[in-house]
């Protein structure tokens, strides 16, 4: 049975009514795209402009928006969906070109001027033209990082509609397979992907049974690194390496150049979150030095000594007096930072209570349980003695100086707080971003090689990703700043 389809010339001007294509279209209409554009276009100079410079640049970010997994499977779609090539600037309309003019000789020896037409010539790009496209964009960007140039514009404006971005900040990193396996060639010793190597990551620690355990994940490619605003879940500052590159240096380098490209945006840090990963002094110190902000870092084992010792206890917290063991006390304290003191006259360990980290004296401030909890506690005329305080309506009170203290232990919010557990769980946001940039917008199906093209490929996307949550504040749809794929 036939079907009757009704067509309307033209019709492929009303964008209203194709919402993925809207949604391309409003989002190139707030890139900052022209300087890269017009760079690329004097490059070419006075050359052929079958292809325009910036309908191709369109085009290139039609791919990442429309998710395409690949550039032929956007050329494909580009050639059969004449809105598509609208949106971009190509003419979906195939052209004649001028007849070419040709002298022939007759049978009979005179010649006569003859027109050859040509065939029907589509405008719009072929493989060839657009791999041409993509090398020169990638030869420009080695000069200078416009990708870097939008980013940042974007992130000003984006600064400008939320007054909170920025505030909660965190930081992770994601390794990336390169499209190569990592072997060395015969021919030339080299593996496909010479600007890859091979990363590293390690996990250790002890089980319950007092028993150490190691994991190792080796993989070829590269690693990216960023800062995320864990509220929004929007990246605030990106890099990306080899998969050798330490995490933790890389951090200090974005946090001081974050610093000094945007020192507003810095300034509204008050949280700075990351994983185990992330726990060492330099960190703490480059987070509350260069941001003035609270560090929400989960550190790692450190005390191993006690763990080796035959009565290690698992179930049991290890602790240390605080004092360093210089003078008889019970103010005792476990490696996450736990304050405790022991009663004198009982031995019963318990938890002091927190009061508050006073900036002033950046001290965290320590309160006896028994006053605080209303108990009667037998030994605290003891434990007062140890003070050399008379403050028995008070209880004992602990200052714990933090410039004295290990910065991996003490920190300005304690870890055994509620308000520190709040916090660290929206660390868990800048593995959203990761998993929006490797899904929505297929970082885990690429076929690159090459730390240019990567940087291209993962910056547009970071682009793409401020650009697409500006729109949805424009659209008064701020419940859909993250969402690529929502019309």
């Amino acid at each position: 049975m036939a079907t009757t389809i009704d067509s309307v010339l033209f019709s492929w001007n009303d964008v209203e009514q194709f919402p993925q294509l809207k949604k391309l279209q409003l989002v190139l209409n707030v890139l900052p795209y022209q300087a890269l554009v017009n760079q690329l276009a004097e490059q070419r100079g006075r050359g052929r402009n079958d292809y325009p410079v910036e309908a191709m640049f369109r085009l290139l970010v039609a791919g990442i928006v429309l998710q395409h997994p690949s550039a032929a499977d956007l050329l494909r779609n580009l050639h059969i969906n004449p809105l598509l090539a609208n949106v971009c600037g190509f003419n979906p309309l195939p052209f004649q070109q001028c007849p070419k003019q040709v002298f022939e000789k007759t049978s009979d020896g005179s010649w006569h001027l003859q027109e050859r037409g040509y065939p029907l010539r589509l405008s719009l790009p072929d493989e060839w033209a657009f791999s041409r496209f993509l090398s020169a964009c990638l030869k420009l960007l080695e000069e200078h990082d416009y990708i870097e140039d939008m980013f940042n514009a974007l992130r000003d404006e984006l600064k400008a509609m939320l007054s909170d971005y920025g505030v909660h900040l965190g930081a992770d990193g994601k390794k990336i397979d390169s499209h190569s396996t990592g072997r060395k060639m015969k021919s030339t010793g080299q593996p496909s992907d010479p600007d890859a190597d091979w990363g590293v990551y390690e996990k250790k620690g002890v089980n319950k049974k007092g028993n150490a355990w190691q994991k190792v994940t080796r993989w070829f490619g590269y690693k990216l690194h960023a800062i995320s605003d864990t509220v929004h879940e929007l990246p605030v500052a990106y890099e990306v390496t080899r998969a050798s590159c330490g995490e933790q240096p890389k951090l200090r380098e974005m946090v001081a150049k974050l610093k000094q490209q945007d020192a507003e945006l810095a300034q509204r840090c008050e949280q700075f979150s990351a994983d185990q990963g992330y726990d060492g002094d330099a960190v703490y110190e480059t987070i509350r030095e260069t941001l003035d902000a609270r560090p929400i870092i989960d550190n790692r084992s450190l005390w191993r000594q006690e763990k080796q010792d035959g009565n290690y206890d698992p179930e049991q917290p290890i602790l240390r007096m605080l004092n360093g063991g210089k003078a008889v006390d019970n103010i005792l304290y476990s490696e996450r930072g736990t304050v405790y003191c022991q009663c004198p006259s009982e031995g019963e360990l318990r938890e002091m209570s927190f009061f508050g980290y006073e900036k002033d004296r950046n001290t965290l401030k320590y309160r006896c349980p028994a006053k605080v909890n209303a108990f009667e506690c037998q030994g605290i005329d003891a434990c007062l003695a140890y003070a050399k305080s008379t403050a028995h309506h008070y209880g004992r009170l602990i200052r714990i100086d933090l410039d004295e203290q290990n910065p991996r232990i003490f920190t300005p919010t304690p870890r055994h707080t509620h308000k520190w557990d709040k916090a660290y769980d929206l660390r868990s946001s800048v593995e959203r971003v990761f998993s929006r940039v490797a899904g929505g917008y297929m970082l885990d199906h690429h076929f690159i090689r090459g730390i240019t093209k990567m940087r291209a490929k993962i910056g547009m996307s970071m682009v793409i990703m401020l650009a697409m949550a500006i729109v949805r504040l424009r659209l008064n749809q701020p419940d859909l700043i993250r969402s690529l794929v929502e019309p």
